[in-house]
């Protein structure tokens, strides 16, 4: 059951990161795939390299760490700059779009680092049969919401 907590609280964080920030979807789910392409292909030489400077962790093991932060951080530094949603019902609708594709991309990571079993291991096991359909899904729609917005023209701005 410690493995919901850990998800929950990870889709309840990155939600109100996303909704105070107002930043559009489709920018922060680019944002998301990025992280998630550095993360395969760094995390394990970020960590190899963290550990011969002496950070040293047991629970969770610094390259699930290092995993999710390299995922995480590009989404985390577009917050600070791009479009933005003008009604709240749009940033309530984007901002649960980019948690759960976000808690989707982080599944394999989060899981690596956990010692699953019992109810745990069903809903792990869920969440990773369907983070494919997800991720699949959310990086169409944020394309998708980046074609069709429309940038304010100087004069409207």
């Amino acid at each position: 059951m410690a493995v919901a907590v850990i998800f929950v609280i990870l889709f309840v964080g990155l939600f109100v990161a996303a909704f105070i920030s107002k930043r559009r979807f489709g920018l922060l789910a680019l944002g998301l795939a990025a992280g998630s392409l550095l993360a395969g292909v760094w995390s394990a030489n970020i960590a190899m390299i963290l550990e011969g400077a002496g950070v040293g962790l047991v629970e969770p093991p610094l390259e699930s760490l290092v995993a999710v932060c390299l995922t995480v951080f590009p989404a985390l530094l577009l917050m600070l700059g791009g479009s933005t949603y003008s009604s709240k019902p749009q940033r309530i609708f984007g901002s649960i779009l980019f948690a759960a594709l976000a808690v989707a991309l982080l599944v394999e990571s989060v899981g690596s680092g956990l010692v699953i079993e019992g109810d745990g291991q069903v809903i792990y096991d869920n969440l990773r049969s369907y983070a494919s359909y997800i991720v699949a899904g959310g990086l169409v729609f944020a394309i998708i919401e980046i074609m069709f917005t429309k940038s304010k023209s100087k004069g409207e701005r």
